[in-house]
C-alpha cells in the first residue's frame, strides 16, 4: 500500500520549466518509480469513470449507470480498425459507423442496430482478431452491452434479432473495406468481378470526423427514441 508520506509526494505541486516540468525537490525520480505502480495497484479496481462522471464496473455493470451522452463521445472518439484508414479522409470512428448499420437494418431494429457497439464507447474498438486473445475481453463485453440494451428496454429485442443486425454490420464491414480500407479486397470467393455483388449498388462512405459523428449518432437516437 502507499504510504501517507508517498501520497503527500505525489500530490506535490509541480513546477514548470522551459523544456518539461520539475518536481520540487520533493521526491527522485528512483523513488518515484518505485512507488508509482504501488500507487496504482492501491487505486485499481475494475471500472472507469465517464465524461459525465458516471462509474461504471466491468465486473458488474449496472444499467442505471449508462448514459447515451457519454456512449455517443465515447464512440464518436473511438476510430474503426484501429485508425488505420485512409490516411487522406477524417478519422472514420464507430459512432458514424452505428448510424450506418442502424439505416440498413429494418426500422424496427434500428435502434438496436444503432447501440450494437455500444460496449466499445467504454471498451474502445479493439480490432477482432486481436480480440481472442484478450482473455475474458469477450465475457466483459456481452456483459456490458447486455447492461446497456437493458438500460434502453431492448434486451429482448436483441437477443432475438441478433442475426440480422450481425448481418449490416458485415455489410457495413464490406462497405468499409472497399471505400475507407487503402488496399483491402472486397473480392469475395467464387464471384469473377472486383467487389461483392451485394454491395456494388450501395453508395460511399465519406468519413464526417469525431464532432459531426457525434452529433449524428445522438440526432440517430432521438430520431429512433421518438424525442
Amino acid at each position: 500500500p502507499v504510504t501517507a508520506q508517498e501520497e503527500v509526494a505525489l500530490k506535490a505541486p509541480r513546477a514548470f520549466a522551459r523544456g518539461g516540468f520539475s518536481y520540487q525537490g520533493v521526491i527522485s525520480s528512483a523513488h518515484l518509480e518505485q512507488i508509482i505502480p504501488n500507487w496504482i495497484r492501491a487505486c485499481m479496481k475494475p471500472e472507469t469513470t465517464t465524461a459525465t462522471g458516471r462509474i461504471i464496473n466491468f465486473v458488474d455493470p449496472d444499467p442505471a449507470s449508462f448514459s447515451i451522452r457519454d456512449i455517443a463521445l465515447g464512440l464518436a472518439r473511438a476510430p474503426r480498425f484501429a485508425g488505420h484508414t485512409d490516411p487522406d479522409l477524417p478519422a472514420y470512428t464507430v459512432a458514424e459507423h452505428s448510424v450506418w448499420v442502424s439505416r440498413h437494418c429494418s426500422p424496427e431494429l434500428a435502434l438496436c442496430a444503432l447501440l450494437h457497439d455500444s460496449s466499445e464507447a467504454y471498451m474502445v474498438d479493439v480490432p477482432s482478431p486481436l480480440k481472442g486473445l484478450l482473455g475474458d475481453y469477450k465475457k466483459i463485453e456481452a456483459k456490458i452491452s447486455a447492461a446497456i440494451y437493458e438500460k434502453f428496454g431492448l434486451t429482448a429485442q436483441a437477443e432475438a434479432n441478433y442475426a440480422a443486425i450481425k448481418h449490416a454490420d458485415n455489410l457495413a464491414l464490406l462497405v468499409e473495406a472497399r471505400d475507407l480500407r487503402t488496399g483491402i479486397s472486397t473480392k469475395v470467393p467464387g464471384d469473377d468481378t472486383t467487389e461483392s455483388a451485394s454491395i456494388r449498388h450501395i453508395a460511399s462512405i465519406r468519413p464526417v470526423g469525431e464532432v459531426r459523428a457525434r452529433a449524428m449518432f445522438l440526432d440517430r437516437f432521438v430520431e429512433l427514441k421518438g424525442f
